[in-house]
């Protein structure tokens, strides 16, 4: 059972805190959602913990506060950490290119035009970094945009299968969409960090995942597939498409559905966690994050005005693009 500190006494609002739970609890009594978790805390103490609905709507178990659930792209912290370990070693600089570790980025060219057999690429005004991997300004992308020739190239390889070192060799292939540290898409660049981990460290990513930081944050339950004894304990997933899962409180039996088969998702897209201390340990990983609600100081808060009015100014100057084309996340 997690022992939660009084609201007050970390610089919370408990009657503010008691308008989270009424919200979320529509999602699923509109069936939007079967089950959910959710937890507050505040200078690494959780403060506020709530749950409603099912974990497993076909066998109607209800979410507790042992359920795993799967944390999908909070993997990509989680990696970006192990490798900022290696940094610190001094095994590798940030400005390395990353055909130091990958040969076959050595010889990577950009999309210039045109399509299939035409498809033109050029140089690069410089190579890849592992710098560009960690801001996503590498040039990658994640192939979800199929009206752009280089992301056809992506579903066309199907790059979210095999490992990650047949992920980066396929890679290698495809011509990037713009010169490296020009841009900014959000891609695979995660991944190939991913990848220069096991090159750099000599370790498979899940192993380096479970003894450099797993074990010593005590995350027990952190791993890329859920051990058969606690089948019990994972959340589901169903079938998406638009089909909402039927409204069922806990204890209540739902109608037979297929279960899918959550061991054969490749490692290299999904991590299961155990919401229980989920939080605390991401708080762990990630202090700088830990309280949002700590002012920045000042020459932080200059800093980041400065910036804004540059981009400010440049935007305003610059031609606007058009809903889909790749550029500058909008925050």
């Amino acid at each position: 059972m997690l022992t939660l500190t009084p609201a007050a006494a970390v610089g919370l609002d408990a009657s503010r805190l008691a308008n989270i739970a009424p919200h979320l609890d529509r999602y699923v009594d509109d069936g939007k959602l079967p089950g959910y978790m959710v937890m507050v805390a505040r200078r690494g103490r959780p403060a506020y913990l709530h749950m409603n609905g099912l974990r497993d709507v076909e066998r109607g178990l209800p979410v507790q506060e042992d359920t795993i659930f799967r944390i999908y792209s909070m993997s990509k912290p989680i990696t970006s950490v192990a490798l900022l370990q290696l940094y610190e070693k001094g095994l590798f600089q940030l400005d390395n290119p990353v055909s130091r570790f990958i040969p076959a980025f050595k010889d990577l060219q950009v999309y210039a035009g045109g399509d299939g057999d035409n498809l033109q690429t050029v140089a690069p005004d410089r190579e890849v970094t592992i710098r560009d991997l960690f801001t996503h300004t590498a040039g990658f992308s994640y192939g979800n945009d199929d009206t752009h020739p280089v992301e056809r190239l992506y579903q066309q390889h199907n790059m979210r299968e095999g490992t990650l070192a047949q992920m980066v060799q396929k890679l290698s292939t495809v011509p990037l969409l713009f010169s490296p540290g020009t841009r900014w898409n959000y891609s695979f660049a995660t991944d190939i960090l991913g990848h220069l981990v096991e090159v750099i460290s000599g370790q498979t990513l899940d192993a380096y995942f479970a003894e450099h930081i797993f074990a010593p944050l005590g995350m027990v339950d952190t791993g890329f597939h859920v051990p058969a004894e606690k089948d019990a304990l994972c959340r589901q997933l169903w079938p998406s498409g638009g089909r909402r899962p039927p409204k069922r409180r806990p204890g209540q039996r739902s109608a037979p559905a297929r279960r899918p088969d959550y061991q054969q998702i490749s490692p290299a897209a999904y991590l299961a966690l155990r919401r229980r201390r989920a939080g605390l340990h991401l708080r762990r990983l990630f202090p700088l994050c830990a309280d949002v609600a700590q002012p920045r100081p000042a020459r932080w808060r200059a800093h980041y005005r400065a910036q804004n009015r540059r981009t400010d100014d440049s935007q305003s100057h610059a031609p606007q693009r058009r809903s889909g084309q790749h550029g500058r996340p909008r925050l």
